[in-house]
Protein backbone atom coordinates (compact mmCIF):
# COMPACT_ATOMS: atom_id res chain seq x y z
CA UNK A 1 0.00 0.00 0.00
CA UNK A 2 3.02 2.41 0.58
CA UNK A 3 4.92 1.61 -1.88
CA UNK A 4 1.38 2.74 -4.61
CA UNK A 5 1.16 5.72 -2.67
CA UNK A 6 4.48 6.68 -3.25
CA UNK A 7 4.04 5.80 -6.71
CA UNK A 8 1.20 7.76 -7.52
CA UNK A 9 2.26 10.53 -5.96
CA UNK A 10 5.26 10.32 -8.18
CA UNK A 11 3.06 10.25 -11.25
CA UNK A 12 0.73 13.29 -10.26
CA UNK A 13 3.62 15.53 -9.82
CA UNK A 14 5.57 14.58 -13.06
CA UNK A 15 2.00 15.37 -14.47
CA UNK A 16 1.87 18.74 -12.54
CA UNK A 17 5.56 19.44 -13.52
CA UNK A 18 4.39 19.31 -17.32
CA UNK A 19 1.28 21.44 -16.89
CA UNK A 20 3.42 23.57 -14.54
CA UNK A 21 6.22 23.83 -17.73
CA UNK A 22 2.76 25.37 -20.11
CA UNK A 23 1.42 27.55 -17.47
CA UNK A 24 4.43 29.60 -16.56
CA UNK A 25 1.35 31.61 -14.13
CA UNK A 26 0.72 28.48 -12.16
CA UNK A 27 -1.57 29.21 -9.43
CA UNK A 28 -1.33 29.26 -5.57
CA UNK A 29 -3.25 26.32 -5.99
CA UNK A 30 -0.98 23.98 -8.02
CA UNK A 31 1.92 25.09 -6.07
CA UNK A 32 0.41 23.91 -2.73
CA UNK A 33 -1.03 20.63 -4.28
CA UNK A 34 2.97 20.49 -5.42
CA UNK A 35 4.41 20.67 -2.19
CA UNK A 36 1.86 18.15 -0.61
CA UNK A 37 2.42 15.97 -2.97
CA UNK A 38 6.59 16.34 -2.50
CA UNK A 39 6.05 15.59 0.92
CA UNK A 40 4.21 12.17 0.63
CA UNK A 41 7.48 11.02 -0.35
CA UNK A 42 8.82 12.60 1.83
CA UNK A 43 6.81 11.11 4.83
CA UNK A 44 7.52 7.89 3.31
CA UNK A 45 11.38 7.78 3.63
CA UNK A 46 11.11 8.25 6.76
CA UNK A 47 8.71 5.28 7.83
CA UNK A 48 11.56 3.32 8.07
CA UNK A 49 13.93 5.84 10.58
CA UNK A 50 10.72 5.53 12.95
CA UNK A 51 10.40 1.77 12.92
CA UNK A 52 14.13 1.39 13.19
CA UNK A 53 14.12 4.10 16.27
CA UNK A 54 10.92 1.88 17.52
CA UNK A 55 12.61 -1.32 17.63
CA UNK A 56 15.98 0.21 19.02
CA UNK A 57 13.82 1.24 22.09
CA UNK A 58 12.40 -1.66 22.58
CA UNK A 59 16.24 -3.38 22.77
CA UNK A 60 17.02 -0.74 25.09
CA UNK A 61 14.73 -2.32 27.48
CA UNK A 62 15.65 -5.60 27.02
CA UNK A 63 18.66 -7.25 29.53
CA UNK A 64 19.80 -10.86 29.19
CA UNK A 65 20.96 -10.41 33.09
CA UNK A 66 17.47 -9.02 33.99
CA UNK A 67 16.85 -12.12 36.38
CA UNK A 68 20.46 -12.93 36.42
CA UNK A 69 22.45 -12.18 39.79
CA UNK A 70 26.35 -11.09 39.13
CA UNK A 71 27.49 -10.62 42.15
CA UNK A 72 31.77 -10.50 40.77
CA UNK A 73 31.78 -6.89 38.96
CA UNK A 74 35.42 -6.91 39.59
CA UNK A 75 35.59 -9.93 36.75
CA UNK A 76 33.29 -8.28 34.36
CA UNK A 77 35.07 -5.20 34.41
CA UNK A 78 38.40 -7.15 34.24
CA UNK A 79 37.18 -9.31 31.06
CA UNK A 80 36.04 -5.69 29.49
CA UNK A 81 39.85 -4.28 30.16
CA UNK A 82 40.98 -7.10 28.38
CA UNK A 83 39.20 -7.48 25.57
CA UNK A 84 39.86 -3.72 25.71
CA UNK A 85 43.95 -3.77 25.88
CA UNK A 86 45.35 -6.55 23.46
CA UNK A 87 43.18 -9.81 23.87
CA UNK A 88 40.87 -10.34 20.78
CA UNK A 89 39.41 -14.12 21.81
CA UNK A 90 39.15 -14.80 25.93
CA UNK A 91 38.00 -17.96 27.05
CA UNK A 92 35.93 -17.46 30.72
CA UNK A 93 36.69 -20.43 33.26
CA UNK A 94 36.08 -21.25 36.71
CA UNK A 95 36.12 -23.71 39.12
CA UNK A 96 33.65 -26.57 38.04
CA UNK A 97 30.29 -25.92 36.32
CA UNK A 98 27.60 -23.71 37.02
CA UNK A 99 30.24 -21.22 38.84
CA UNK A 100 28.79 -18.04 37.39
CA UNK A 101 30.22 -18.42 33.92
CA UNK A 102 27.20 -17.56 32.31
CA UNK A 103 25.87 -14.77 34.32
CA UNK A 104 29.17 -12.95 33.85
CA UNK A 105 28.88 -13.31 30.12
CA UNK A 106 25.80 -12.48 29.77
CA UNK A 107 26.63 -9.25 31.94
CA UNK A 108 28.99 -8.00 29.68
CA UNK A 109 27.29 -8.31 27.00
CA UNK A 110 24.28 -6.15 28.75
CA UNK A 111 27.28 -3.71 29.43
CA UNK A 112 28.54 -3.91 25.37
CA UNK A 113 25.05 -3.22 24.41
CA UNK A 114 23.84 -1.06 27.20
CA UNK A 115 26.95 1.15 28.20
CA UNK A 116 25.09 3.34 30.49
CA UNK A 117 25.15 0.21 32.85
CA UNK A 118 28.48 0.16 32.26
CA UNK A 119 28.83 2.47 35.47
CA UNK A 120 32.37 1.61 36.18
CA UNK A 121 34.02 2.76 32.72
CA UNK A 122 36.12 6.08 33.01
CA UNK A 123 36.01 5.41 29.18
CA UNK A 124 33.67 4.89 26.98
CA UNK A 125 33.71 0.86 25.14
CA UNK A 126 34.53 1.13 21.39
CA UNK A 127 32.54 -1.97 20.32
CA UNK A 128 29.29 -1.24 18.86
CA UNK A 129 27.41 -4.45 19.58
CA UNK A 130 27.30 -7.71 21.65
CA UNK A 131 25.64 -11.13 21.06
CA UNK A 132 25.20 -14.17 23.20
CA UNK A 133 25.22 -17.39 21.61
CA UNK A 134 24.32 -20.59 23.40
CA UNK A 135 25.49 -23.81 21.56
CA UNK A 136 22.79 -25.90 23.27
CA UNK A 137 20.26 -24.16 21.48
CA UNK A 138 21.51 -22.55 18.23
CA UNK A 139 23.97 -24.45 15.74
CA UNK A 140 26.10 -23.45 13.10
CA UNK A 141 23.18 -22.74 10.42
CA UNK A 142 22.16 -20.04 13.38
CA UNK A 143 25.78 -17.88 13.45
CA UNK A 144 25.85 -18.51 10.02
CA UNK A 145 22.52 -16.01 9.74
CA UNK A 146 23.48 -13.82 12.37
CA UNK A 147 27.02 -13.33 10.66
CA UNK A 148 25.50 -12.54 7.15
CA UNK A 149 22.22 -10.58 8.44
CA UNK A 150 24.13 -8.35 10.67
CA UNK A 151 26.94 -5.77 10.47
CA UNK A 152 29.68 -7.58 11.78
CA UNK A 153 33.09 -6.42 12.41
CA UNK A 154 35.96 -5.62 14.64
CA UNK A 155 33.82 -3.65 16.33
CA UNK A 156 31.29 -6.23 17.52
CA UNK A 157 31.88 -8.60 20.77
CA UNK A 158 30.07 -12.57 20.01
CA UNK A 159 30.20 -14.07 23.15
CA UNK A 160 29.64 -18.36 23.00
CA UNK A 161 28.24 -20.04 25.57
CA UNK A 162 28.39 -24.18 26.21
CA UNK A 163 30.61 -24.71 22.95
CA UNK A 164 32.34 -27.95 22.13
CA UNK A 165 33.87 -27.17 19.36
CA UNK A 166 35.73 -24.20 18.59
CA UNK A 167 37.39 -24.71 15.18
CA UNK A 168 34.05 -23.56 13.61
CA UNK A 169 34.16 -20.50 15.58
CA UNK A 170 37.92 -19.61 15.00
CA UNK A 171 37.33 -19.94 11.47
CA UNK A 172 34.49 -17.35 11.52
CA UNK A 173 36.56 -15.16 13.37
CA UNK A 174 39.84 -15.28 11.38
CA UNK A 175 37.18 -13.98 8.37
CA UNK A 176 34.69 -11.39 10.20
CA UNK A 177 37.94 -10.18 12.81
CA UNK A 178 34.81 -9.90 15.32
CA UNK A 179 35.82 -10.06 19.43
CA UNK A 180 35.44 -13.38 20.20
CA UNK A 181 34.49 -14.39 24.09
CA UNK A 182 33.80 -18.10 24.55
CA UNK A 183 32.68 -20.60 27.51
CA UNK A 184 33.60 -24.24 26.69
CA UNK A 185 31.17 -27.06 27.70
CA UNK A 186 33.76 -29.04 28.84
CA UNK A 187 37.66 -28.31 29.31
CA UNK A 188 39.53 -27.68 26.36
CA UNK A 189 43.17 -26.81 25.62
CA UNK A 190 43.72 -23.76 23.48
CA UNK A 191 46.27 -21.36 23.10
CA UNK A 192 44.50 -18.61 23.86
CA UNK A 193 43.92 -16.17 27.11
CA UNK A 194 41.65 -17.61 29.62
CA UNK A 195 40.32 -15.71 32.57
CA UNK A 196 39.49 -17.58 35.54
CA UNK A 197 36.65 -16.10 37.74
CA UNK A 198 36.57 -15.77 41.49
CA UNK A 199 34.93 -17.64 44.02
CA UNK A 200 31.32 -16.86 44.90
CA UNK A 201 31.41 -15.11 48.26
CA UNK A 202 29.16 -16.69 50.84
CA UNK A 203 28.36 -12.41 52.03
CA UNK A 204 26.37 -12.11 48.94
CA UNK A 205 23.69 -15.21 49.26
CA UNK A 206 21.15 -12.55 50.91
CA UNK A 207 21.05 -10.47 47.85
CA UNK A 208 21.04 -13.37 45.68
CA UNK A 209 18.08 -15.04 47.63
CA UNK A 210 16.23 -11.41 47.58
CA UNK A 211 16.00 -11.51 43.82
CA UNK A 212 15.17 -14.81 43.67
CA UNK A 213 12.25 -13.84 45.92
CA UNK A 214 11.08 -11.18 44.05
CA UNK A 215 9.78 -13.53 41.55
CA UNK A 216 8.74 -16.01 43.74
CA UNK A 217 7.24 -14.18 47.11
CA UNK A 218 6.24 -17.62 49.22
CA UNK A 219 9.67 -18.70 49.26
CA UNK A 220 11.06 -18.34 52.99
CA UNK A 221 14.18 -16.12 53.78
CA UNK A 222 16.65 -17.64 55.40
CA UNK A 223 18.64 -16.20 58.25
CA UNK A 224 23.06 -16.04 58.84
CA UNK A 225 23.59 -19.69 60.53
CA UNK A 226 21.31 -21.25 57.44
CA UNK A 227 23.27 -19.37 54.67
CA UNK A 228 26.97 -20.36 56.13
CA UNK A 229 25.15 -24.07 55.94
CA UNK A 230 24.10 -24.02 52.60
CA UNK A 231 27.40 -22.73 51.42
CA UNK A 232 29.14 -24.93 53.28
CA UNK A 233 26.94 -27.64 51.58
CA UNK A 234 27.49 -26.22 47.79
CA UNK A 235 31.05 -25.69 48.65
CA UNK A 236 30.28 -21.81 47.24
CA UNK A 237 28.86 -23.21 43.88
CA UNK A 238 26.54 -20.48 42.91
CA UNK A 239 24.77 -22.73 40.23
CA UNK A 240 23.55 -25.00 42.80
CA UNK A 241 23.04 -21.90 45.50
CA UNK A 242 20.54 -20.43 43.05
CA UNK A 243 19.02 -23.69 42.63
CA UNK A 244 18.46 -24.49 46.56
CA UNK A 245 16.96 -21.31 47.11
CA UNK A 246 14.04 -21.05 43.99
CA UNK A 247 12.50 -23.69 45.46
CA UNK A 248 10.73 -23.29 49.29
CA UNK A 249 10.78 -27.16 49.76
CA UNK A 250 14.65 -26.89 49.20
CA UNK A 251 14.83 -23.54 51.28
CA UNK A 252 12.84 -25.82 54.43
CA UNK A 253 15.62 -28.61 54.09
CA UNK A 254 17.86 -25.94 54.83
CA UNK A 255 16.69 -24.46 57.64
CA UNK A 256 16.50 -28.26 59.44
CA UNK A 257 19.42 -28.95 58.32
CA UNK A 258 20.61 -26.01 60.11
CA UNK A 259 18.79 -26.32 62.75
CA UNK A 260 21.16 -29.56 64.12
CA UNK A 261 24.93 -29.15 63.46
CA UNK A 262 25.88 -32.32 61.21
CA UNK A 263 28.33 -35.09 62.07
CA UNK A 264 31.21 -35.56 58.98
CA UNK A 265 29.24 -38.35 57.44
CA UNK A 266 25.52 -36.31 57.19
CA UNK A 267 27.12 -33.26 55.40
CA UNK A 268 28.29 -35.66 53.15
CA UNK A 269 25.19 -37.01 52.95
CA UNK A 270 23.46 -34.07 52.91
CA UNK A 271 25.85 -32.87 50.14
CA UNK A 272 24.14 -35.92 48.00
CA UNK A 273 20.74 -35.11 48.84
CA UNK A 274 21.41 -31.39 47.84
CA UNK A 275 22.07 -32.99 44.60
CA UNK A 276 18.97 -34.57 44.23
CA UNK A 277 16.98 -31.80 44.66
CA UNK A 278 18.29 -29.65 42.18
CA UNK A 279 17.86 -32.80 39.98
CA UNK A 280 21.39 -34.12 39.68
CA UNK A 281 20.49 -38.14 40.21
CA UNK A 282 23.19 -39.51 38.04
CA UNK A 283 25.39 -37.31 39.65
CA UNK A 284 24.14 -38.28 43.33
CA UNK A 285 24.15 -42.14 42.50
CA UNK A 286 27.90 -41.64 41.46
CA UNK A 287 28.71 -39.50 44.45
CA UNK A 288 26.98 -42.49 46.51
CA UNK A 289 28.93 -45.22 45.31
CA UNK A 290 32.37 -43.79 46.22
CA UNK A 291 30.93 -42.88 50.05
CA UNK A 292 30.79 -46.47 49.89
CA UNK A 293 33.46 -47.38 48.88
CA UNK A 294 35.35 -45.14 50.96
CA UNK A 295 34.04 -45.67 54.18
CA UNK A 296 32.94 -48.90 53.87
CA UNK A 297 34.03 -50.64 56.83
CA UNK A 298 32.86 -47.26 59.13
CA UNK A 299 29.44 -47.65 57.11
CA UNK A 300 28.65 -50.89 58.11
CA UNK A 301 29.93 -50.33 61.96
CA UNK A 302 27.58 -47.19 62.24
CA UNK A 303 24.28 -48.66 62.34
CA UNK A 304 22.98 -44.35 61.93
CA UNK A 305 25.29 -43.86 58.74
CA UNK A 306 23.64 -47.31 57.37
CA UNK A 307 20.38 -46.58 58.07
CA UNK A 308 20.33 -42.82 56.51
CA UNK A 309 22.87 -43.61 53.41
CA UNK A 310 20.47 -46.92 52.22
CA UNK A 311 17.20 -44.62 52.57
CA UNK A 312 19.25 -41.99 50.60
CA UNK A 313 20.10 -44.66 48.41
CA UNK A 314 16.43 -45.71 48.10
CA UNK A 315 15.18 -42.05 46.75
CA UNK A 316 18.05 -42.37 43.89
CA UNK A 317 17.23 -45.02 42.81
CA UNK A 318 13.33 -44.46 42.41
CA UNK A 319 14.02 -40.45 41.23
CA UNK A 320 15.99 -42.85 38.03
CA UNK A 321 13.14 -44.45 37.92
CA UNK A 322 14.75 -47.88 38.97
CA UNK A 323 11.62 -48.44 41.29
CA UNK A 324 12.61 -52.55 42.32
CA UNK A 325 15.98 -51.72 43.04
CA UNK A 326 14.36 -48.52 45.55
CA UNK A 327 12.41 -51.49 47.20
CA UNK A 328 15.40 -53.91 47.16
CA UNK A 329 17.77 -50.76 49.25
CA UNK A 330 14.93 -50.26 51.58
CA UNK A 331 14.02 -54.09 52.22
CA UNK A 332 17.81 -53.98 54.21
CA UNK A 333 17.00 -51.34 56.65
CA UNK A 334 13.22 -52.52 57.73
CA UNK A 335 14.96 -54.73 59.94
CA UNK A 336 16.47 -54.37 63.33
CA UNK A 337 18.61 -52.74 64.35
CA UNK A 338 18.32 -50.00 61.50
CA UNK A 339 15.00 -49.57 61.80
CA UNK A 340 15.04 -47.48 65.06
CA UNK A 341 16.43 -44.59 63.20
CA UNK A 342 12.48 -44.53 61.17
CA UNK A 343 11.51 -40.88 61.84
CA UNK A 344 8.07 -39.70 61.00
CA UNK A 345 7.58 -43.01 59.71
CA UNK A 346 9.58 -41.99 56.40
CA UNK A 347 10.02 -45.82 55.81
CA UNK A 348 6.23 -46.85 55.59
CA UNK A 349 6.04 -43.33 53.31
CA UNK A 350 8.61 -44.30 50.84
CA UNK A 351 8.02 -48.24 50.04
CA UNK A 352 3.99 -46.82 50.25
CA UNK A 353 5.39 -44.52 47.26
CA UNK A 354 7.68 -47.25 45.22
CA UNK A 355 4.89 -49.62 45.50
CA UNK A 356 2.50 -46.88 43.53
CA UNK A 357 5.10 -46.50 40.61
CA UNK A 358 5.10 -50.14 40.42
CA UNK A 359 1.14 -50.05 40.55
CA UNK A 360 1.23 -52.67 43.39
CA UNK A 361 -1.51 -50.19 45.00
CA UNK A 362 -3.09 -51.97 46.80
CA UNK A 363 0.24 -52.79 49.05
CA UNK A 364 0.72 -49.23 48.79
CA UNK A 365 -2.69 -48.72 50.84
CA UNK A 366 -2.13 -51.17 53.01
CA UNK A 367 1.22 -49.70 54.23
CA UNK A 368 -0.23 -46.48 54.15
CA UNK A 369 -3.65 -47.19 56.13
CA UNK A 370 -1.04 -48.92 58.91
CA UNK A 371 0.04 -45.65 59.55
CA UNK A 372 -2.31 -42.93 58.58
CA UNK A 373 -3.72 -42.14 62.18
CA UNK A 374 -0.10 -40.97 63.18
CA UNK A 375 0.83 -39.95 59.99
CA UNK A 376 -0.80 -36.79 57.99
CA UNK A 377 1.24 -38.00 54.94
CA UNK A 378 0.18 -41.03 54.64
CA UNK A 379 -3.74 -40.13 54.34
CA UNK A 380 -2.54 -36.98 51.86
CA UNK A 381 -0.61 -39.78 49.42
CA UNK A 382 -3.25 -42.16 49.83
CA UNK A 383 -5.66 -39.92 47.86
CA UNK A 384 -3.74 -39.86 44.53
CA UNK A 385 -3.93 -43.30 44.58
CA UNK A 386 -7.39 -44.09 45.27
CA UNK A 387 -8.44 -41.63 42.29
CA UNK A 388 -6.37 -43.87 39.72
CA UNK A 389 -7.53 -46.39 40.51
CA UNK A 390 -11.51 -45.17 40.47
CA UNK A 391 -10.08 -43.38 37.40
CA UNK A 392 -9.46 -47.23 35.71
CA UNK A 393 -12.50 -48.54 37.02
CA UNK A 394 -10.23 -50.44 39.73
CA UNK A 395 -13.14 -50.44 42.48
CA UNK A 396 -11.62 -52.90 45.07
CA UNK A 397 -9.60 -50.61 48.12
CA UNK A 398 -8.11 -53.32 50.58
CA UNK A 399 -9.77 -53.84 54.11
CA UNK A 400 -12.77 -51.81 53.18
CA UNK A 401 -16.09 -52.16 52.09
CA UNK A 402 -16.01 -48.97 50.02
CA UNK A 403 -15.20 -48.50 46.23
CA UNK A 404 -12.22 -46.66 45.43
CA UNK A 405 -14.00 -43.45 45.03
CA UNK A 406 -16.47 -43.38 48.17
CA UNK A 407 -12.70 -44.09 50.12
CA UNK A 408 -10.90 -41.16 48.05
CA UNK A 409 -14.46 -38.81 49.26
CA UNK A 410 -13.81 -40.34 52.97
CA UNK A 411 -9.82 -39.77 53.47
CA UNK A 412 -10.27 -36.65 51.42
CA UNK A 413 -12.69 -35.16 54.12
CA UNK A 414 -10.78 -36.55 57.28
CA UNK A 415 -7.17 -35.07 55.35
CA UNK A 416 -9.02 -31.61 54.87
CA UNK A 417 -10.29 -31.17 58.36
CA UNK A 418 -7.17 -32.27 59.84
CA UNK A 419 -4.93 -29.37 57.86
CA UNK A 420 -4.36 -27.30 60.48
CA UNK A 421 -1.14 -27.33 61.90
CA UNK A 422 0.51 -29.72 59.45
CA UNK A 423 3.62 -29.45 56.93
CA UNK A 424 2.50 -27.10 55.00
CA UNK A 425 3.66 -29.39 51.78
CA UNK A 426 1.27 -32.00 52.73
CA UNK A 427 -1.25 -29.42 53.63
CA UNK A 428 -1.05 -28.05 49.74
CA UNK A 429 -1.23 -31.42 48.51
CA UNK A 430 -4.37 -32.00 49.98
CA UNK A 431 -5.72 -29.09 48.91
CA UNK A 432 -4.57 -30.26 45.08
CA UNK A 433 -7.36 -32.92 45.07
CA UNK A 434 -10.13 -30.71 46.66
CA UNK A 435 -11.01 -30.10 43.06
CA UNK A 436 -11.98 -34.07 42.60
CA UNK A 437 -13.76 -33.93 45.62
CA UNK A 438 -16.18 -30.84 44.79
CA UNK A 439 -16.23 -32.30 40.97
CA UNK A 440 -17.52 -35.82 42.47
CA UNK A 441 -19.25 -34.72 45.24
CA UNK A 442 -21.37 -32.07 43.68
CA UNK A 443 -21.36 -32.96 40.10
CA UNK A 444 -22.23 -29.09 39.21
CA UNK A 445 -23.02 -28.09 35.55
CA UNK A 446 -19.90 -25.07 35.44
CA UNK A 447 -16.61 -25.56 36.12
CA UNK A 448 -15.61 -22.15 37.22
CA UNK A 449 -15.74 -22.35 41.13
CA UNK A 450 -13.66 -25.38 40.32
CA UNK A 451 -10.88 -23.69 38.15
CA UNK A 452 -10.66 -20.90 40.90
CA UNK A 453 -9.72 -23.74 43.74
CA UNK A 454 -7.07 -25.07 41.83
CA UNK A 455 -6.06 -22.07 40.32
CA UNK A 456 -5.30 -20.58 43.56
CA UNK A 457 -3.45 -24.41 44.43
CA UNK A 458 -1.43 -23.62 40.95
CA UNK A 459 -0.38 -20.03 42.54
CA UNK A 460 0.97 -21.20 45.62
CA UNK A 461 3.19 -23.31 43.69
CA UNK A 462 3.90 -20.72 41.14
CA UNK A 463 5.19 -18.76 44.07
CA UNK A 464 7.04 -21.38 46.13
CA UNK A 465 8.90 -22.62 42.45
CA UNK A 466 7.93 -25.82 43.55
CA UNK A 467 7.73 -28.75 40.43
CA UNK A 468 4.56 -29.99 41.62
CA UNK A 469 2.92 -27.54 40.18
CA UNK A 470 2.93 -29.58 36.55
CA UNK A 471 0.65 -31.77 38.95
CA UNK A 472 -1.86 -29.13 39.16
CA UNK A 473 -1.80 -27.52 35.86
CA UNK A 474 -2.89 -31.38 34.82
CA UNK A 475 -5.11 -31.67 37.22
CA UNK A 476 -7.18 -27.83 36.16
CA UNK A 477 -6.25 -29.35 32.35
CA UNK A 478 -8.51 -32.16 33.85
CA UNK A 479 -11.07 -30.27 35.21
CA UNK A 480 -11.32 -28.37 31.70
CA UNK A 481 -11.80 -32.00 29.59
CA UNK A 482 -14.56 -32.98 31.92
CA UNK A 483 -16.26 -29.74 31.04
CA UNK A 484 -15.26 -30.51 27.11
CA UNK A 485 -13.26 -26.94 27.23
CA UNK A 486 -10.85 -28.63 25.15
CA UNK A 487 -8.70 -25.94 24.18
CA UNK A 488 -8.44 -24.53 27.69
CA UNK A 489 -7.74 -28.35 28.91
CA UNK A 490 -4.73 -28.46 25.91
CA UNK A 491 -3.19 -25.04 26.98
CA UNK A 492 -2.94 -26.93 30.63
CA UNK A 493 -1.51 -29.92 29.40
CA UNK A 494 1.13 -27.95 27.37
CA UNK A 495 2.01 -26.06 30.29
CA UNK A 496 2.75 -29.25 32.63
CA UNK A 497 5.04 -30.63 30.61
CA UNK A 498 7.18 -27.03 30.00
CA UNK A 499 7.87 -26.98 33.82
CA UNK A 500 8.69 -30.99 34.29
CA UNK A 501 11.68 -33.12 33.22
CA UNK A 502 9.67 -36.19 34.92
CA UNK A 503 9.03 -38.55 32.18
CA UNK A 504 6.40 -39.86 33.92
CA UNK A 505 3.75 -36.78 34.06
CA UNK A 506 4.96 -36.43 30.70
CA UNK A 507 4.00 -39.79 29.62
CA UNK A 508 0.95 -39.65 31.38
CA UNK A 509 0.02 -36.18 29.75
CA UNK A 510 0.67 -37.26 26.49
CA UNK A 511 -1.82 -40.32 26.69
CA UNK A 512 -4.78 -37.94 27.77
CA UNK A 513 -3.66 -35.81 24.25
CA UNK A 514 -3.82 -39.36 22.42
CA UNK A 515 -6.99 -40.05 23.90
CA UNK A 516 -8.59 -36.79 22.60
CA UNK A 517 -7.02 -36.89 19.05
CA UNK A 518 -7.72 -40.96 18.34
CA UNK A 519 -10.92 -41.11 20.29
CA UNK A 520 -12.77 -38.01 20.50
CA UNK A 521 -11.37 -36.87 17.49
CA UNK A 522 -10.25 -33.32 18.80
CA UNK A 523 -7.63 -31.61 16.04
CA UNK A 524 -4.55 -30.40 18.48
CA UNK A 525 -1.87 -28.70 17.04
CA UNK A 526 1.39 -28.13 19.77
CA UNK A 527 4.35 -28.34 19.49
CA UNK A 528 4.86 -29.89 23.27
CA UNK A 529 2.50 -32.55 22.88
CA UNK A 530 2.43 -35.47 20.81
CA UNK A 531 -0.77 -37.93 19.42
CA UNK A 532 1.56 -40.41 18.29
CA UNK A 533 1.94 -43.95 19.97
CA UNK A 534 4.87 -44.99 18.44
CA UNK A 535 6.22 -41.72 21.18
CA UNK A 536 5.10 -43.22 23.96
CA UNK A 537 6.89 -45.56 25.86
CA UNK A 538 4.92 -47.43 28.92
CA UNK A 539 7.55 -49.83 29.51
CA UNK A 540 8.22 -48.71 33.19
CA UNK A 541 4.92 -47.12 33.79
CA UNK A 542 2.46 -49.80 34.87
CA UNK A 543 -0.24 -47.64 35.15
CA UNK A 544 0.25 -45.47 31.65
CA UNK A 545 0.24 -49.65 30.39
CA UNK A 546 -2.94 -49.95 31.66
CA UNK A 547 -4.41 -46.24 30.28
CA UNK A 548 -2.79 -47.20 26.86
CA UNK A 549 -4.38 -50.58 26.97
CA UNK A 550 -8.12 -48.66 27.22
CA UNK A 551 -6.97 -46.29 24.63
CA UNK A 552 -6.39 -49.04 22.13
CA UNK A 553 -9.60 -50.62 23.00
CA UNK A 554 -11.19 -47.66 21.82
CA UNK A 555 -9.54 -47.58 18.91
CA UNK A 556 -9.90 -51.20 18.19
CA UNK A 557 -13.70 -50.77 18.31
CA UNK A 558 -13.37 -53.00 20.85
CA UNK A 559 -17.30 -54.57 22.50
CA UNK A 560 -16.68 -52.72 25.87
CA UNK A 561 -15.73 -49.66 23.91
CA UNK A 562 -18.97 -47.40 25.24
CA UNK A 563 -17.87 -47.99 29.02
CA UNK A 564 -14.25 -47.01 28.66
CA UNK A 565 -15.28 -44.11 26.51
CA UNK A 566 -17.92 -42.99 29.31
CA UNK A 567 -15.14 -43.51 31.99
CA UNK A 568 -12.60 -41.47 30.26
CA UNK A 569 -15.13 -38.74 29.46
CA UNK A 570 -16.42 -38.28 32.95
CA UNK A 571 -13.91 -39.00 35.22
CA UNK A 572 -10.71 -37.34 36.44
CA UNK A 573 -7.52 -38.79 35.36
CA UNK A 574 -4.68 -37.97 38.20
CA UNK A 575 -0.97 -37.75 37.76
CA UNK A 576 0.87 -40.82 39.42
Amino acid sequence: MRTILLYISLIILFIMTVVSSYNSNANFMMTTIAAVVILIPAAYSALPLIEDYRIRKNKSKNRLSQNTFTDREDDVNNIIKKLLTQEHVIEITGNGKQCGKTWIAKKIVDYINHPRDYKKNKKSIPYKAAYYIDMKEHNTDYIDNLLENNIINSKTVLLFDHVCELDYILTKQSLYQFQLIYIFEKNCDFNFFKYNISTFQEKNIGNLHEKIRSNYSEIDRITKSEIQTLYELTEGNIGKIHSMLSSQKCVVWIKDIAAGKPTDYELRLNKIKMELLIGNYKKADEMLDQLKQENEESLFANNSFFYKYNLLKADCEHLLNHYKSALSVLSVIEQEPYCRYNKNYELELCKAHYYKHLWMCNESLEKLYQINQQSYAAKVDSLGILLAKYFINDIYVPHSESSSLDKFLDTYYDASNNMQGQDSRNALKCRRYEVAYMYYKNHSTVCDSLIDIITTVIDTYKAQNDRLIANAYFMRGEIYRMYNQYDKAIQDYEKTISVTDDNNIKIQTNLIVIYLTKCKKIKIESSLLTDSMADISCSDNNYAQIVLRKINSVILNDPHKDTIINMFDTRIMPIL
